[in-house]
């Protein structure tokens, strides 16, 4: 978190597990190591057997074992690891979050609907898990294992090193075009998920009142064109990434790059009148090249979606709270509400008499008013949640109206006979009072 605007990075969510992924990262490379070493194992003895001395064979033997050995240990460790402090953080992001829009402002809330809150916290907490539970340790594998192939691989023949490369590096470029434009229209498809989701809530919330003016069909109209949207970006994002990832299997395929490593040997025999010495080392190093890079290939929409997600829950939680203040309000709202109330019930009892309830009336709809004004300034963000709320709201407004007096005015007149008057009450009461509430909330939002 940025000690100056209060923003929260987003790769400083990952505070709580850095020091354990630091360790997968660091299991990831042993693992990488061993992989290497294993075949390195396999080429001295396919190179040197049988006219190497029978101890150097079994060395060899002895390096591919321990190097497989020590690898299944490093990738069940890193996988464990990687899981319990992806665990964790999917923990500590959820309680974050939930304690976050807790405290946000009501326009806050408003504005993204129940959709942008799951979203928030369900969805973007899930697509972590696929960065921090998976990507991190093969992303490690993916860039050791070709570069210290390559290396072993200089040592032996520098030019069928050069040429096993290619694959490599035609892959790094397809890999690059297809996150680089797969970036936009990933955004576009969560987008429209956004808004489909926000459709459907809205029309299953419109139809009872849809069926009740006779138009059940028009609510349909808006979640059609949501639906539509979502599935023109969810093909468009789709489409792209099936092709480049195609194109990347057919380069990365053990027979595209055998046949291009053989295609060299087969060139460099012609030149040098001979087989060459590294082309063993090149049939079995080049399949390391390219074959860890394709797990990252297959994992970059993830990568994608768990960085943007990482920014999304960033941005939430960077979002201005309402400040809460140390000791509530509402006492003193309260001791001048009720203040209020007898002072205006005695002003009107001398102005009007008592043969109608008029006091009780007036602070009832005045109330009611008040209220409204003061729910759509909040909702506008025109005043903060905490104190106005809490000193307003439920302190001062509480005590100015009366349920209790009117409900006690209402049973008198019936039980004075006089029904009409009963009836009179409490329809004006509902009535006034419900629309100053709407008077006032809505001349707050327009």
């Amino acid at each position: 978190m940025s000690a100056v605007d209060g923003t929260v990075g987003p790769w400083s969510l990952l505070a709580p597990i850095r020091t354990r992924m630091r360790a997968v990262v660091a299991l990831s490379v042993l693992s990488s190591v061993a992989t290497v070493a294993s075949l390195v194992g396999i080429i001295d003895i396919a190179m040197t057997y049988p006219e190497a001395p029978e101890h150097r064979t079994w060395l060899a033997v002895a390096v591919i074992v321990v190097a497989a050995t020590v690898r299944m240990a490093a990738d069940g460790a890193a996988g464990m690891l990687s899981h319990r402090a992806d665990n964790d953080l999917q923990l500590h992001l959820r309680r974050r979050l939930v304690a976050q829009i807790r405290k946000l402002p009501l326009g806050w809330l408003d504005a993204r609907r129940s959709s942008g809150i799951i979203e928030s916290v369900e969805k973007d907490v899930a697509a972590v898990h696929q960065l921090m539970g998976h990507t991190v340790g093969e992303t490690v594998v993916a860039v050791l294992v070709p570069l210290l192939s390559l290396i072993a691989l200089v040592a032996v023949d520098w030019r069928i090193a050069a040429v096993a490369v290619v694959p490599v590096l035609v892959t790094f470029a397809l890999m690059g075009v297809m996150i680089s434009r797969g970036a936009g229209l990933q955004r576009d498809y969560e987008r429209a998920s956004e808004k489909v989701t926000a459709a459907v809530i809205e029309l299953v919330r419109g139809i009872p009142v849809m069926k009740s003016f006779g138009r059940a069909n028009q609510g349909a109209g808006r979640y059609d064109a949501a639906a539509l949207s979502f599935v023109r970006a969810w093909s468009a994002w789709s489409r792209q990434s099936n092709i480049y990832l195609g194109l990347i299997d057919v380069v990365t395929s053990p027979t595209t790059v055998l046949a291009v490593v053989c295609g060299a040997g087969l060139a460099l025999r012609d030149a040098a009148g001979g087989i060459p010495e590294g082309l063993v080392a090149g049939l079995v190093l080049s399949l390391g090249l390219s074959a860890a890079i394709v797990r990252v290939a297959m994992n970059s929409e993830p990568i994608i979606a768990g960085i943007a997600a990482l920014k999304s829950i960033a941005e939430v939680l960077s979002t201005p709270p309402i400040a809460e203040p140390a000791d509530p309000v509402p006492a003193g709202g309260g001791a001048l509400g009720a203040y209020c109330r007898f002072q205006i019930s005695a002003w009107f009892a001398a102005w009007f008499g008592k043969g109608f309830p008029y006091g009780t009336l007036f602070v009832n709809v005045l109330g009611s008013f008040i209220m409204g004004l003061l729910v759509g300034a909040i909702k506008m963000n025109a005043v903060p949640f905490i104190p106005w709320h809490d000193f307003i709201g439920e302190g001062f407004l509480g005590a100015l109206t009366t349920f209790s007096t009117f409900s006690m005015d209402t049973f008198a007149a019936f039980r004075d006979g006089q029904p009409g008057k009963a009836i009179a009450n409490v329809v004006v009461n509902m009535v006034l009072c419900l629309c100053g509430t709407a008077f006032g909330f809505f001349l707050m939002v327009q």
